[in-house]
């Protein structure tokens, strides 16, 4: 058998694994909100989110201990660009009409805390160079972040003060035994995606953007449109805000902690704006009144542009 063909196998049998995991992890979640008080969409943000981020936490820590800062940059920026073009647009189609839902969770002032998180990790970036001041600034705007938003959640939902153990032990195992099969599935979907793209002669940068972006973002890919069909989007929206604040400031900022590295703006210039924009869309939509297909399919055409014009670029 060819290396080829082997790791094209071990790639379409991880789909499969990350694809019933998240199945279970949105049961489980599902049933765990509904028990503790909290929104589904904070549930999503909190602890979703951080599950499905943890493969881009642990590329981005080996990339930057292997001092491969394309690598890096490439998986953080285009795992987030997928989060809010790829993933938020496929959940739109599927379900075809969303109605918004979590208004009283993202309201303008919410929006503008989001977008400027998001540009803190570009700012920080802007002098070509990630030193460990940045990285500790990054991580202290998380935090802040978090805070502000649960402070949120404390005012709109129903928390509730004492929760049975009895009745949550299933969940939390049921959802733990997902998130590690999801992680571990991932894991060597990138493995897998690497060693077919180097088969291939792809780019280094590019197989941060597009190949190993694609890999680590496949549990939130999953989660979205199983939430979708299912109808519980508040999860998988919660799930795409949360992926990529951490994604661009905790990530980012261990990354950074751990060995500071240089930032290309001639290479990444073009993808920075881009998920720039995109995020600032995606965050517009939802002051709408409720998402159809036809924003979907808008968004899904400008991940494509973006595909198009890094890969030509690249060659």
């Amino acid at each position: 058998m060819s290396p080829l063909v082997f790791y094209i196998i071990i790639f379409v049998i991880c789909l499969y694994i990350i694809s019933k995991s998240a199945d279970y992890a949105i049961g489980a979640v599902t049933s765990y909100a509904k028990k503790t008080g909290v929104s589904k969409f904070i549930i999503g943000f909190l602890v979703v989110s951080f599950g499905t981020t943890f493969p881009e936490m642990s590329t981005a820590v080996m990339a930057s201990l292997a001092g491969e800062s394309n690598l890096l940059l490439g998986d953080l920026i285009g795992a987030s660009i997928i989060d809010v073009a790829l993933v938020f647009s496929i959940a739109i189609i599927i379900a075809r009409v969303i109605k918004v839902k979590v208004k009283q969770v993202i309201d303008h002032k919410v929006v503008m805390v989001i977008v400027l998180v998001a540009l803190s990790s570009f700012l920080m970036m802007i002098d070509g160079r990630m030193s460990r001041l940045d990285g500790g600034i990054l991580l202290a705007a998380f935090c802040i972040y978090l805070i502000i938003f649960w402070k949120k959640e404390e005012k709109i939902s129903h928390l509730k003060k004492e929760i049975v153990f009895r009745s949550i032990w299933q969940d939390i195992v049921v959802f733990g035994g997902c998130i590690a099969a999801l992680l571990l599935s991932a894991r060597w979907l990138v493995i897998s995606a690497v060693e077919i793209s180097y088969i291939i002669q792809i780019p280094k940068y590019i197989v941060g953007l597009l190949v190993i972006a694609i890999g680590t973002t496949i549990p939130e890919i999953t989660v979205n449109v199983k939430s979708a069909l299912k109808h519980q989007t508040d999860i998988g929206f919660g799930n795409i805000f949360g992926s990529v604040v951490a994604n661009l400031t905790l990530s980012l900022s261990i990354a950074a902690l751990i060995r500071p590295f240089d930032v290309p703006f001639s290479t990444f210039g073009p993808s920075i704006l881009f998920l720039i924009g995109f995020v600032i869309a995606s965050l517009f939509l939802f002051t709408r009144k409720k998402l159809t297909w036809k924003s979907g399919v808008i968004m899904l055409a400008a991940y494509v542009v973006f595909v198009v014009i890094t890969i030509l670029r690249g060659f």
